[in-house]
């Protein structure tokens, strides 16, 4: 997956656990910086849902 698939993605299914987490990672391989704070956030946004062991992976 590219980047701008990841980013399209993410903006058609902007509630989409999955397309974050896609987005995120790409992000991350391309060496951003600032992932870590993403990467909180797309799990506390799973936490909140309620899916308990898709956060913890």
């Amino acid at each position: 997956m590219s980047m701008q698939e990841a980013l399209l993605e993410v903006s058609r299914k902007p509630d989409s656990i999955q397309a974050w987490a896609g987005l995120v990672a790409m992000l991350e391989e391309a060496g951003q910086p600032t992932m870590e704070g993403l990467w909180e956030t797309t799990i506390a946004a799973v936490a909140v849902r309620g899916d308990f062991f898709t956060a913890l992976a």
